[in-house]
This record gives C-alpha cells, sequence and structure tokens, in this order.
C-alpha cells in the first residue's frame, strides 16, 4: 500500500543580530573569520567595554596582562590602543 510522497523538509534561515555578538562569518566574503581576526575584535571589544582598563580587561579575557600587551603587539593593536587612549 502507497504511503504517499516523503514530507519535504524546509531549512529556515534565522539570523539574529545582536549588537553584543561577534560574528563567526565574515560578511564580505561569507567565509569564517581566522582565530588571529576573531581574537583581535574579542580584544579591542574588551578594551572599549571595560575602558581600556588593562588589568580588567585581561582578568575578563582570563589571560594575564603581560600576555594581554604581547597579544596587542601581535596583533597590531597596541599602537591603536594607544591612539584611543590619547
Amino acid at each position: 500500500p502507497g504511503a504517499g510522497p516523503a514530507p519535504v523538509r524546509e531549512i529556515v534561515r534565522v539570523e539574529v543580530r545582536d549588537p553584543h555578538a561577534l560574528s563567526l562569518v565574515a560578511e564580505e566574503t561569507g567565509e569564517m573569520k581566522t582565530m588571529d581576526g576573531l581574537e583581535g575584535e574579542i580584544i579591542r571589544y574588551a578594551l572599549q567595554f571595560y575602558r581600556g582598563r588593562m588589568s580588567e580587561v585581561s582578568r575578563r579575557l582570563g589571560i594575564g596582562r603581560s600576555t594581554l600587551y604581547r597579544k596587542l603587539k601581535e596583533l597590531g593593536l597596541d599602537d591603536e590602543k594607544a591612539e584611543d587612549a590619547a
């Protein structure tokens, strides 16, 4: 006996745009962002959120201050941070 046609599954993409959430996908390319790129965004966000208070930023990110300063330099954010503080 016939069971009829198989049910059609529809995939619905839902986008919730939280202005405080970081996107894992680059809007320009549609590709996943790199770890360095995401790390840079997270550090930039934390610097703004905690108003440049390096001890607070490092504590909230779970890294030491020396590690934070090293990452700022590696990511080219040390000059940007200095400009923001001026």
